[in-house]
């Protein structure tokens, strides 16, 4: 049995209205003459449910019935087939877009290679026409506009190469304009990435520059696009609240002027400053990741095709439980748990509905739940054991504790995924969770003045490190220990 061809996956992927489409264009004697390949691609596209493995002898038998070398005929068929199906995608995307401005901008610069200028200038306007009554700014309509600028550019110079053209000045600004947001949005990528894994690629070149900048020059600041992409990239460089709030306010003001996808981005690089400065125990950033959190649910940014990511979904529960609106999540993780993608939505699901029943203290059901995630991403890891060590901690359960203590650490040390900083981050929450758990168990055989002693120690510890897992639980088990040692004024003198 031949393996099937990957033309006929790609074809069982397409909707009823693309398929009537890709056989209207293999059938154009100007796209495709071979009568043998409208005749597979037809046969091909009727065969709806028809077993894949199945697909291959079938062909081979329509188009070739009585030839013993069937098949060695229908591989370069089927490898042409591939390629219309390809050229055809292509031409699919630029005439969607932006009502076929890509497919105009390749149209005058035909006809300027062939000096056919009234046609190119009506063209050329009507194109301008088109761009100017863009509605949202997104990176397509700002590189657009930039090969407009240099195509009329480039046609003035064949006219006077030493006339007085704007259409310099605004080919080089156009430039910047595009060349700027796409630097900005790799640079915010970047500093996301350096928060957690270990990332060796070299920022854009401008970036050095912008992330040095206080403001930008004012023809990108008039472009809403590159100053929104600015504050994010100056939020999350510089690490500051500053910047933050500015581009909060700038996107609830300026948010017409993007499209979803592009409000989304925005808005979830502002949701991965929140969560930095959480990790770093900043808890007044709960309430502004909420906010940021309700925005994009209520404008449906979360959900762009149809589905949610598995990592804003557990952001949102965390930090939802967080800030003790318990109810509320329980609903949100069964309203979205089929807007999950297939392949994430049970291993999803299973670890938030875990992190509920922590957070609302039924902790039999965490460790029911916590058996069956699976752990597809080290950030699945870093959850699940952390909560593991936590509900082990409540439970009282400290061999299992200490054992899972010892494989957390062997495995970090086998494992070279987390930065450095994100690993001692985490290693430290081990560490002084067990030095927390072997104080509850060891104080009551103790000298007062030797437990006094190891509350100060761990007090000091907890408090020295600005990169530590779950800063505040550890803080809530040091109070809660001390005063059950009978050291109250430790917490007091703390919350002083």
């Amino acid at each position: 049995m031949k393996k099937p061809h990957l033309f006929f996956s790609a074809l069982h992927a397409l909707d009823a209205g693309e398929k009537a489409r890709f056989e209207a264009f293999v059938r154009s004697p100007y796209f495709n003459k071979h009568e043998g390949i409208r005749q597979l691609v037809a046969w091909a596209l009727a065969q709806n449910g028809a077993p894949q493995a199945d697909l291959m002898d079938a062909a081979a038998r329509l188009l070739f019935p009585d030839d013993s070398l069937r098949h060695k005929k229908l591989a370069p068929l089927l490898s042409q087939c591939m390629r219309l199906y390809e050229e055809w995608l292509g031409m699919e995307l630029l005439r969607r877009q932006k009502g076929g401005v890509a497919v105009q901008l390749a149209a005058l610069e035909q006809l300027r290679a062939r000096g056919q200028w009234k046609h190119h200038d009506r063209l050329s306007r009507q194109t301008a026409k088109k761009l100017d009554a863009a509605a949202v700014q997104d990176l397509d309509l700002l590189e657009w506009q930039f090969k407009l600028a240099r195509e009329e550019e480039q046609r003035r110079a064949l006219e006077s190469a030493f006339s007085e053209d704007p259409w310099l000045q605004q080919k080089i600004d156009r430039l910047d304009v595009w060349y700027a947001a796409q630097a900005l949005i790799a640079g915010c990528e970047i500093e996301t990435r350096r928060a957690v894994l270990n990332v060796a690629a070299r920022p854009p070149v401008l970036i050095e520059w912008l992330g040095n900048a206080d403001q930008l020059p004012d023809f990108l600041v008039a472009q809403p696009l590159v100053q929104a992409w600015f504050l994010v990239y100056q939020t999350l460089k510089r690490d500051d609240d500053t910047h933050f709030r500015q581009a909060m306010d700038f996107l609830a003001a300026n948010h017409p002027a993007f499209d979803r996808p592009m409000l989304a981005s925005l808005y979830n690089y502002l949701g991965n400053f929140c969560a930095r400065q959480i990790n770093k125990g900043r808890s007044g950033y709960l309430s502004a990741m909420f906010e940021l959190y309700r925005i994009q649910l209520e404008m449906g940014l979360l959900t762009l095709d149809g589905y949610m990511s598995e990592w804003q979904y557990k952001n949102i529960v965390a930090t939802g439980l967080l800030l003790g609106q318990n109810e509320w999540v329980y609903q949100f993780i069964h309203e979205y748990r089929d807007a999950l993608p297939e392949e994430a939505r049970g291993n999803a699901f299973t670890y938030n509905l875990a992190y509920y029943y922590y957070a609302t203290r039924q902790l039999d059901k965490v460790l029911e739940l916590l058996i069956q995630v699976e752990y597809r991403d080290i950030r699945y890891y870093v959850g699940a054991k952390s909560m593991l060590l936590k509900t082990y901690y409540e439970l009282d359960e400290g061999e299992a504790l200490r054992a899972l203590a010892s494989s957390i650490k062997q495995y970090l040390k086998r494992k070279d995924i987390l930065t450095q900083s994100r690993r001692r981050a985490f290693m430290r929450f081990v560490d002084l969770t067990l030095k927390c758990y072997n104080l509850r168990q060891d104080w009551k055989i103790m000298h007062r003045t030797d437990v006094e002693k190891r509350l100060r120690k761990l007090q000091y510890e907890i408090g020295k490190y600005h990169e530590l897992v779950n800063p505040d639980w550890l803080w809530q088990k040091w109070r809660e220990l001390a005063a059950e040692c009978g050291f109250g004024a430790l917490v007091e003198e703390l919350s002083e």
